[in-house]
């Protein structure tokens, strides 16, 4: 029997399970990450478009709009194999068509297993720990950033814990200096007393893990 759809995706949710745990959660990428997922804050769609569709991007979103409560969410697209400048296109395509049709209720964040990043700077370093095993978009609700005094990172950078004591923790640390900034030289300090190679380690293995398990689901 021919694996199904679903099975397929309860691999991919699997793959994107390790990411979370062993490197975001495990070196403290996010400090409120744990929180967030645990706290079931954080839904997650797995797109299986083999082409750039933003109507299907578009429908997601507007059935995750709907969803109450709901405050962070990742698109996951597995089967689409675009390199990171043609994902950056993607999502920037996404998000016009998403502001075109009335005001967005998300900030959107791409994230890519091939992301370019640098090691010179907390910022260029970023997008080393978005380096998520699928081309992923990141969608946080505007008004859980508003409810941080706009002080939290438009871009939605990483996964809150989207409770009182999670905010309040980010209204704190947003009165020293923004929290995307605060994150990123953390994660930069992570970085180096950690070393990247080790850090690169985990996702090689979580990204080899990928291709044997997706393997099974090719198309003969």
């Amino acid at each position: 029997m021919s694996p199904t759809n679903s099975e397929f995706i309860a691999e991919v949710l699997r793959i994107n399970d390790r990411y979370l745990t062993e490197l975001v959660e495990g070196h403290d990428v996010c400090p409120f990450a744990r929180g967030a997922r645990t706290g079931r804050a954080v839904t997650r769609r797995v797109l299986l478009d083999e082409t750039p569709d933003p109507a299907s991007g578009l429908a997601a979103i507007s059935e995750l709009e709907a969803e109450e409560g709901l405050a962070v969410a990742l698109l996951i697209y597995p089967r689409l194999g675009l390199p990171p400048e043609g994902f950056e296109r993607f999502v920037s395509e996404l998000r016009a068509r998403d502001q075109a049709r009335r005001p967005p209720p998300f900030a959107m964040a791409m994230f890519h297993p091939d992301g370019d990043y640098g090691a010179e700077s907390p910022r260029r370093l970023v997008m080393f720990f978005r380096r998520a095993p699928d081309p992923t978009i990141q969608l946080v609700r505007f008004s859980v950033l508003d409810a941080v005094k706009g002080n939290s990172p438009i871009d939605g950078k990483y996964l809150f814990e989207f409770s009182a004591q999670g905010l309040a923790e980010l209204e704190r640390r947003a009165k020293e200096v923004s929290v995307s900034e605060q994150i990123a030289r953390d994660n930069f300090a992570t970085a180096g007393r950690e070393g990247i190679p080790r850090l690169q380690a985990i996702l090689d293995d979580i990204r080899a893990d990928r291709d044997r398990s997706y393997a099974r689901f090719e198309k003969r």
